[in-house]
């Protein structure tokens, strides 16, 4: 009984000697030279806010860690005699995790010696006019992004959403199929869940998505280039997502719980062993949808649902360098039933449509770097299969979509001197395309694709000081291998371009630059041309020439301003042509969706796209942020009649809000954080064709994109309660999609059942509940 007694009491005391624990967690990592990723030793490293202050030097290895780091965002400053000073904002710091970063500093050259960023990277100084960084942190902290990166981007200048429903981007009047989606900076397929999300007729889109299949839990930084691109990123013509995974945690393991509409993530990292440096990160995803499916939960005869699962493995060596393995893989689907015939209203009614994709993605990277020499080498092979079944009673119609991507590129990086490094690159993409049509009534059947082999060498100087101006260039070269398949038919082609890029940075002062970057950005769709059904055509190289001229301005460290001009001009785009009832038309393929194979007319269509992008952002310090961007722009194409008129989306202007703050309160035992943002979009509409009805019924369409939608609003709401405690943070969240609930139309067409012009509108409101814990 006094044993009984004894330990009762023991327990207690060990509980509450937990429970009057201060509520504090460790931030560390290392600090390596951002050209060849050695470590620094001796640098030292300071993280600071109103309330709390503590540094520490780096050590033999260039690591650095301070522990008992109180709650909450801060400031952190890095040091380094003969390199700049870094400062990183909104550095967050919960109970639940260790802050762990990987810093990279730049030598120090000119009197700019003060370097003020958002998160690090060794990128951090690249051309700032064409990219937009995108943190997790304000993934999972902004409105209406249901963690994902590309719904955040929605918010940045020269880039608009196209659907409520998908994650789709248009660029700078560009349609959404052109963004090319990259993992770890090498081209992989559409790496998106439901990718017939908010399309007509639930036809799978080629580069978006209704939910991206890399959980935020595995998702390190972003970043989204919307024009002249690194010259290593080929066969990009509408702009480029690259996406970067995360390493997990390689000194104690972690957990992480969520539940939300969304759906469940269940994810954990840390290290093999107590001795091994190495480190895994692991997440399991499953729609919340297609759980009450499951369990007989009926939606009024449609059902949605997605599961995926992800994995990042890191074996870092003494001497062979480190090493990265990773893989994702995902399907989703969705079903819908037909109505009985009494209640037909639209076409939709009388068709049972039923949709499936599964995504695969994988790959090998490795890095090591050297006194003035960094290699790193990536592998990925990716695949998806989408398939859509549908029709009415008996009468079934399949089509599906498969592509494969094999990407490699390996890419040296050398210290040429003090004031510029050279850069040589070499890359291999096999894409091959396939679309497939089944109807099981007539037994016709057909199938058509790509299959394309590209190589490319690529040379580029960066940050070559002359005085005070910098100067990077650099040049790309490629060769292609094209055959393209129609049943039995086959056509081969070669083409080859050789392209440069150019920019400049000139610091005024140690708060602004004025800079100018001018590239030529190629690339080739999935598609290929025949005449007549018959003859196979290959058709020239599409490419952009981006011009961008800005001015950036940072003022007191936590406010950026940024205004770019751009013009951007688009060539050698298919020009395809079509019947629709009776009448002949023609169309610009920059302005559409690419099909599989289209009638071809010729390859000598242009777009051009102009305007002004203005942003003025304040990081989350002093509890509270915001984020302004505007828009102003056209985009025409070249008609038939050699006239340029305006494109699908050159909807003219976009302006973006978002202002957010955050309140603390400290207790003994626990810490508590409210957040509350908002979002407002206002923007033009997008353009369509008119329709009319003429002539007994039959459907009128105009020649060109002659009507403007109405203009587009939407306000976006959340809040959110974080709890840290000892050891663990839990964050429940309530984000409110078009909290208005207003109406914004999506698109018109003409219903084929009711022989009459329908709307489709956007989402209404949406609320999406999720609660999330880490430990």
């Amino acid at each position: 009984m006094k044993k009984i007694a004894y330990t009762i009491i023991l327990l207690f005391g060990v509980l509450m000697n937990g429970f009057s624990q201060n509520i504090n967690s460790v931030f560390r990592g290392i600090i390596k030279d951002s050209k060849n990723e050695q470590p620094i030793v001796g640098a030292t490293v300071h993280i600071f806010n109103n309330q709390f202050s503590n540094g520490d030097v780096t050590d033999a290895s260039g690591n650095f860690k301070i522990t008992d780091v109180a709650i909450g965002r801060f400031e952190v400053e890095v040091n380094f005699l003969g390199y700049n000073t870094l400062v990183l904002s909104e550095v967050l710091i919960e109970a639940g995790k260790e802050q762990v970063m990987d810093i990279y500093l730049e030598e120090s050259i000119s009197d700019l010696q003060e370097i003020t960023v958002k998160a690090n990277s060794r990128d951090y100084d690249i051309n700032p006019l064409s990219n937009h960084l995108i943190t997790i942190e304000e993934v999972k902290r902004f409105p209406a992004t249901f963690f994902d990166p590309a719904r955040l981007a929605m918010l940045y200048p020269g880039v608009t959403g196209t659907n409520d429903q998908a994650n789709g981007l248009s660029i700078r009047g560009l349609p959404p199929s052109l963004l090319q989606w990259r993992l770890e900076g090498v081209e992989i397929v559409n790496p998106n869940h439901l990718s017939n999300a908010g399309t007509i007729s639930d036809q799978p889109s080629v580069a978006a998505g209704g939910v991206n299949i890399l959980s935020a839990q595995m998702l390190d930084n972003s970043r989204l280039y919307t024009g002249a691109f690194p010259i290593e990123y080929s066969n990009a013509l509408g702009g480029v997502m690259d996406m970067r995974l995360r390493k997990g945690n390689n000194q104690q393991h972690e957990f992480t719980a969520q539940a939300g509409l969304l759906g469940f993530d269940l994810g954990m990292e840390g290290p093999f062993s107590k001795k091994s440096k190495a480190s895994f990160l692991f997440n399991y995803r499953y729609s919340f949808t297609g759980l009450l499916t499951n369990f007989g939960v009926d939606f009024d005869g449609e059902s949605i649902g997605f599961e995926d699962v992800s994995f990042n493995l890191n074996f870092p060596t003494e001497k062979a360098g480190d090493f990265m393995v990773f893989g994702i893989g995902g399907k989703s689907d969705n079903f819908k039933k037909r109505l009985p015939m009494k209640e037909w209203e639209v076409d939709k009614d009388r068709n049972q449509i039923e949709f499936d994709s599964k995504v695969g993605i994988g790959g090998v990277k490795h890095q090591i770097g050297f006194r003035n020499v960094f290699v790193k080498t990536i592998v990925a092979y990716s695949g998806l299969k989408d398939r859509r079944r549908t029709g009415e009673f008996n009468e079934f119609q399949e089509n599906g979509i498969k592509r494969v991507k094999l990407s490699l590129n390996h890419e040296w990086q050398v210290v040429v001197s003090k004031k510029g490094n050279l850069t040589l690159g070499i890359q291999y993409l096999k894409d091959k395309f396939t679309n497939c049509f089944f109807n099981e009534s007539s037994i016709l059947s057909r199938t058509e694709g790509r299959n394309d082999n590209l190589f490319g060498g690529y040379l580029k100087f960066e940050d070559i000081w002359f005085r005070k101006l910098i100067v990077n260039t650099g040049l790309h070269t490629s060769y292609k291998k094209i055959n393209s398949f129609l049943d039995f038919r086959e056509k081969s082609g070669e083409l080859s371009l050789v392209r440069p890029s150019f920019s400049l940075k000139l610091p005024i002062d140690k708060k602004a630059s004025l800079n100018y970057a001018f590239s030529v950005n190629e690339g080739i769709l999935p598609i290929s041309f025949k005449d007549d059904g018959s003859n196979l055509r290959i058709v020239k190289n599409s490419y952009i020439e981006s011009h961008n001229l800005g001015y950036e301005l940072f003022y007191l460290k936590k406010y950026r301003i940024k205004a770019v001009f751009f013009h951007q001009e688009f060539h050698n785009i298919p020009i395809v042509k079509y019947v629709l009832n009776g009448r002949n038309f023609s169309g610009n393929l920059s302005n559409l969706n690419p099909l599989p194979f289209i009638n071809y007319r010729n390859s000598e269509g242009q777009q051009k796209s102009k305007g002004l992008e203005l942003s003025l952002q304040k990081d989350l310090l002093n509890k509270s942020y915001y984020l302004f961007s505007a828009t102003l722009f056209q985009a025409t194409y070249r008609n038939n009649d050699d006239k340029d008129v305006l494109s699908r989306y050159s909807n003219e202007f976009a302006f973006n809000y978002v202002f957010g703050t955050e309140f603390k309160r400290e207790k003994k035992n626990k810490i508590k954080i409210w957040g509350f943002n908002i979002r407002s979009i206002f923007r033009g509409g997008f353009r369509e064709r008119s329709l009319a009805i003429v002539n007994a019924g039959q459907l009128g369409v105009s020649s060109e994109f002659d009507n403007q939608l109405p203009p587009y609003f939407r306000v976006d709401l959340n809040c959110y309660l974080k709890i840290n405690k000892v050891n663990k943070t839990s964050t429940l969240s309530l984000d409110i999609q078009n909290a208005t609930n207003h109406q914004n139309v999506a698109y018109n067409y003409f219903d084929t059942f009711s022989r009459e012009i329908k709307t489709q509108y956007q989402l209404g409101l949406i609320p999406i509940l999720n609660y999330r814990i880490e430990f």
